[in-house]
């Protein structure tokens, strides 16, 4: 058996990144979110009675400022979210959703569920089990690596 993980790895990613694209636009979902948009969204409906900042999703997702500053900006622009200043601090920004991304948000779920239930049919609660657990034993070797 090939022990070269990265490439199933990478080429699943790839195949989930096309099925979110092609379920989104089977519901006709104008201007899909990209995946890390997706993040964002599930991130902040999941915290939405917490004040979340631009910085706590850095911390939070362990994704760039950069990266994070860009999707939020054209999660702005698509009238996804509001980024306003803090009224303790006006230095800090504040994110907020609009009604509009509560309604693609029901949407995303509906879509997210449906592939998750693609990618798990056929396969048994316990290859599924073990296939988490040898997912989180990678993580984890990844971060004593990162801790070296």
């Amino acid at each position: 058996m090939d022990k070269g993980v990265l490439n199933y790895i990478r080429d699943l990613d790839i195949s989930i990144k096309k099925k979110m694209f092609l379920i989104g636009k089977e519901a006709q979902i104008n201007n899909p979110p990209s995946p890390l948009q997706v993040r964002i969204f599930m991130y902040l409906y999941s915290h939405k009675d917490l004040t979340i900042s631009p910085k706590d999703l850095v911390r939070e997702l362990h994704i760039s400022k950069v990266a994070i500053s860009e999707a939020l900006t054209k999660m702005e622009n698509n009238g996804n979210i509001i980024i306003k200043e803090s009224k303790e601090d006006g230095r800090k920004k504040i994110l907020t959703y609009t009604e509009q991304a509560i309604k693609r948000m029901d949407q995303m779920i509906i879509s997210l569920e449906t592939l998750n239930n693609e990618l798990i049919k056929n396969i048994s609660d316990e290859e599924l089990n073990i296939f988490i657990n040898v997912l989180k034993k990678m993580k984890e070797n990844i971060k004593e690596e990162e801790n070296v």
